[in-house]
């Protein structure tokens, strides 16, 4: 199956951006249209980042140790210009680049590379956090959108990967447009209205509201054979939050149609609506929590399957529910999800995942993680369960600008060997060290 995704992007269109402040004495609106005619400043930035690492991993399996070593050397680059005024833009656009080169050594040789890129136009954040001059700005489609490609060249799965994938060296690229028929981008404050007011005397909340939000994607996976995941989808409204290190969005009453296309030609589909989700990241431990809840249309098969899971009405129920909760010492979080997909081997897989964390921050950060995850996958005319289970910790530090992580994982894992073999329960560990130094620089005119 070939899948094409065409973008036709009118650049030479006239955009418009609203700021608003209140009515003035007058009566009349102060509200204004900026065309890129009526434009008076730009302001560039660029930022680069240059990571250097080593890791060395020790690898226990069935009583016999192995070593892995993954030394790697990344950089990126992102460059935006915001058009409008200085202290008050109204439109962006964004460029980000990056690239991870990685070489395996010791339980399996290989050279590898993990690639980004990213594109965004729309209108600019806005984050004054003056509460008495409020104002919003707002694109109209084809004016707001992000593409966003990943890729992974000669990667591993992890000990906490789900039932995929055979236990070796995959590669995989994906790319991921979304856009909407409408953003509006604005902010409201975290404070009580009876405290200060005024350009920067309250905390602010970036957050831009989406009418009609759309996204399409593709999704290739490189194993011994090809595997194509094609992904359309959309909701009525959407709601994202911009500070930077949560990136939260919310979609409400969406639907999202995907086609899978197995290394033998064989095509699946997906079909699911969904009443609300929300996708949010912890930002002091990176990990992405999950809230929705959605329902199964089509599935291969489903009528077999939830049989099988004893659902009488048929239905098949997915989404999960997830928070954390952050203390003094550090925070706590918890999540569960239910998802189906379709593996490698063309097997309809549900999988069942609970994880948990807690973590400490200090000069030694500390962060412990377990997992237990039901999957179950059908095998012929049986319906086969898996459960894995597993704990994760690292502590890490700096010495003299370079960081240092000592990291534990193990467990009862599918991918506890690499011998490119199907995945198979056993237990496992690894220990492994890390040194990492990061150089970042940013520059403005």
């Amino acid at each position: 199956m070939r899948v094409a995704i065409a973008v036709g992007v009118m650049l030479a269109m006239p955009a418009a951006a609203w700021a608003c402040p209140p009515f003035g004495d007058n009566g009349a609106s102060p509200c204004t249209t900026e065309s890129d005619e009526a434009i008076a400043h730009v302001r560039h930035a660029v930022e680069t980042a240059l990571v250097a690492a080593v890791t060395g991993t020790a690898v226990v399996d069935g009583g016999d140790g192995d070593g892995l070593i993954d030394a790697s050397v990344a950089a990126g680059l992102r460059y935006s210009v915001r058009f409008g005024d200085l202290a008050a833009p109204t439109r962006e656009l964004a460029v980000a680049l990056g690239v991870n080169a990685h070489r395996f050594g010791g339980a399996v040789g290989a050279t590898g590379l993990a690639t980004h890129a990213e594109v965004q136009l729309g209108p600019a954040i806005v984050a004054t956090g003056d509460d008495d001059n409020k104002r919003t700005n707002l694109a109209m489609f084809p004016r707001s959108f992000e593409l966003v490609h990943d890729g992974e060249l000669a990667a591993l799965p992890s000990l906490s990967a789900r039932l995929d994938l055979r236990r070796g060296l995959y590669s995989r690229e994906r790319a991921l447009l979304t856009t909407r028929l409408l953003r509006l981008e604005g902010e409201a404050s975290q404070v009580r209205h009876d405290e200060a007011a005024g350009p920067g005397a309250r905390g602010t909340r970036s957050t831009a509201l989406d009418l009609v939000p759309l996204h399409a994607g593709v999704d290739a996976t490189a194993q011994g054979g090809l595997r194509i995941a094609s992904t359309l989808g959309g909701a009525l409204f959407g709601v994202s939050g911009h500070r930077a290190e949560q990136g939260a969005r919310f979609e409400a009453l969406g639907a999202e149609h995907e086609d899978i296309q197995l290394p033998d030609r064989a095509v699946r589909a997906i079909d699911t609506f969904w009443w609300l989700r929300l996708e949010v990241t912890n930002p002091q431990t990176g990990t992405r929590y999950f809230a929705g809840v959605g329902t199964v249309i089509d599935l291969p098969h489903k009528d077999e399957v939830t049989r099988l899971l004893g659902r009488e009405d048929r239905q098949l129920t997915v989404g999960g529910l997830g928070w954390w909760h952050d203390r003094a010492w550090g925070g706590v979080g918890w999540q569960y999800r239910r998802e189906p997909y379709i593996t490698m081997a063309g097997e309809v897989a549900i999988e069942d995942r609970m994880t948990a964390e807690v973590y400490h921050l200090g000069s030694v950060a500390q962060v412990a993680r377990v997992f237990v995850a039901l999957v179950g996958h059908q095998v012929g005319e049986i319906w086969q369960k898996e459960r894995t289970v597993g704990l994760e910790t690292d502590f890490s530090t700096r010495v003299r600008g370079v960081d240092l992580t000592i990291a534990f994982e193990g467990g009862r894992s599918l991918y506890g060997a690499i011998d490119d073999a199907a995945p198979a329960l056993g237990y496992t560990g690894r220990f492994s060290l890390t040194a990492q130094y990061r150089k970042d620089t940013r520059w403005m005119r």
